[in-house]
């Protein structure tokens, strides 16, 4: 599904674990020059969305790191 929305995927030919996978993901990106990495897990409890208000503030406020919680809420610096 994801290959089909037009994202790359990296794959393991066998099960590694979140750690690895994380690892493979990170070093793929840089390797290939990309400037941003989100990380969301496939279960269904981060919105994709939110990624756009994430992107906004990497891209405005000229930092280096972004973090969203679903525990603080929309209103936390």
């Amino acid at each position: 599904e994801a290959e089909r929305a037009g994202a790359v995927v990296v794959r393991h030919p066998f099960n590694l674990g979140i750690g690895a996978a994380v690892q493979t993901g990170l070093r793929f990106a840089c390797e290939e020059g990309y400037d941003v990495v989100f990380r969301l897990d496939g279960d269904g409890q981060h919105a994709q969305a939110d990624l756009v208000v994430l992107l906004a503030a990497l891209r405005n406020n000229q930092v280096d790191a972004v973090f969203g919680s679903r525990f603080l809420g929309i209103t936390s610096p």
